[in-house]
């Protein structure tokens, strides 16, 4: 018998926190290093009306000594599920593969406007696997 397939309603995505410096002292050149770390967080809840959520959190950390900029975004979205999975692992896939795959989109438009609006050439980042980040994030 198949499992059940668990269905996922993107409720709400929100810009929780932008802390963002330009490196007055940047001087464009090859050695130009833009370090990038991604942490996900979530957690699972019932709504008022007893239905399951997920609350997703995206932070990306930018940072390089010899970078034009700094910044640190965090991005929180909100999905409804049609049942919570039954275990840890499941529950994590589902939150770090399905649902950041669906929010990544928003943050990635956030730091492009970010870095245009500051003056510099817009900042695109890499489409990311979720699938191979999940993996190296969880060995095992």
């Amino acid at each position: 018998m198949a499992a059940e397939v668990t269905l996922i309603d993107f409720r709400d995505c929100r810009l929780l926190t932008v802390h963002f410096d330009l490196n007055r002292n940047f001087s464009p050149g090859p050695e130009v290093q833009l370090n990038t770390n991604l942490v996900l967080s979530h957690v699972f809840f019932d709504d008022e009306q007893g239905k399951p959520c997920l609350r997703l959190f995206l932070k990306l950390s930018l940072q390089g000594e010899s970078a034009p900029l700094s910044a640190e975004v965090e991005l929180g979205g909100l999905f409804g599920v049609s049942q919570k999975p039954e275990n840890a692992t499941d529950a994590a896939k589902l939150a770090e593969i399905n649902c950041a795959a669906i929010l990544f989109p928003y943050l990635r438009e956030t730091v492009a406007d970010l870095t245009r609006r500051a003056g510099l050439a817009p900042l695109h980042l890499p489409p990311i696997n979720f699938v191979e980040f999940y993996k190296q994030n969880h060995p095992g």
